[in-house]
């Protein structure tokens, strides 16, 4: 049963996050800014895991 709840509450926080990096992206003016972002993001999460 703990696992259960631990394992809902960790993809709740995964939806969380995608949505979150759904809404950064969607405010893109263009392919270039996507990508940009996109580095940005991949960047944060490499420097949270040091």
């Amino acid at each position: 049963m703990f696992a259960y709840l631990i394992e809902k509450i960790g993809s709740w926080f995964d939806r969380n996050e995608q949505q979150q990096l759904d809404r950064y992206l969607a405010g893109s003016a263009d392919l270039a800014e996507v990508e940009r972002r996109l580095r940005h993001y991949d960047s944060r999460d490499v420097a949270s895991n040091l």
